[in-house]
């Protein structure tokens, strides 16, 4: 019962069944998860895909992530990509105060969670860190879905501003979110490249777009990465290579040059 009052006063709540613990901000679904006997694990297939940047960024130094949740991504990059430095931006209190009991790692040099609007840190992060950010990853939602500061024009030119020139934007898109096409237009006029690829479960879809010409590395060497992350972290991304390599434009082809006659 308790469980449901925080749901009917909007306040975010927990529930475990079994070994895994989920996050919800209402009754009709859930907005993160975690393994209690393997807190790193990212149990929910989006999660697994919003680590698909890894394959084009093996050696990130700088990431801002747009909402705390559970802290699924926080745990895992923390963990397996410990050169990083991860930023976050969390707007609400009452999930902030829910990071110990989903194993959150406490602030260091190395993880820094900030209590402030996604839209401010993503505007001012790279100033303040003194380079552009290798990727950027946006899961900021309330119950009412993506809020509407994180969905902006202005907001994705500055998300586009804020990475480097081989850097790259990932988000989640539910399923459930009515202004996806809009959303999905103004990633688009913001960058140069975008590529949608749907989660396992249909539940959500996963956006990854560059500010450069084009995706890189060469897809022939996306399947070695994929690899080699799965041999390094369990985390198997090679269902995404395919997605990635039947979405992807096809590279252009340079004509063959005129032959000419030896006689």
């Amino acid at each position: 019962m308790h469980l449901w009052k925080e749901a009917l006063v909007g306040k975010p709540f927990v529930d475990q069944q079994g070994t895994l613990l989920s996050l919800y901000f209402d009754i009709s679904a859930i907005q993160s998860q975690m393994n209690v006997e393997d807190p790193t694990e990212l149990v929910l297939p989006y999660s697994q895909l919003m680590m698909g940047f890894w394959l084009f960024q093996p050696a990130p130094r700088r990431i801002g992530l747009v909402g705390l949740g559970g802290g699924s991504l926080v745990k895992f990059i923390h963990r397996y990509l410990p050169e990083a430095r991860l930023d976050v931006a969390e707007l609400n209190p009452d999930v902030i105060a829910m990071r110990e009991q989903f194993c959150v790692p406490p602030d260091d040099a190395r993880l820094q969670v900030h209590a402030l609007n996604g839209a401010v840190m993503v505007k001012h992060l790279p100033a303040q860190l003194g380079a552009p950010l290798d990727a950027l990853l946006l899961d900021g939602y309330s119950a009412d879905g993506i809020p509407h500061a994180l969905s902006t024009p202005a907001f994705f030119e500055h998300c586009r501003s804020a990475l480097g020139e081989h850097g790259m934007l990932v988000s989640n898109l539910s399923a459930d979110e009515h202004r996806g096409d809009a959303y999905l237009q103004r990633v688009r006029r913001a960058f140069r490249n975008v590529v949608t690829v749907p989660s396992d479960d249909g539940g959500n879809r996963v956006v990854f777009a560059t500010r450069g010409p084009a995706f890189s590395p060469p897809r022939d060497a996306l399947a070695a990465r994929a690899e080699a992350i799965r041999l390094h972290s369990r985390l198997d991304l090679r269902g995404l290579v395919k997605e990635l390599t039947a979405r992807l434009p096809a590279p252009p082809t340079t004509p063959c040059p005129p032959t000419t006659s030896a006689g």
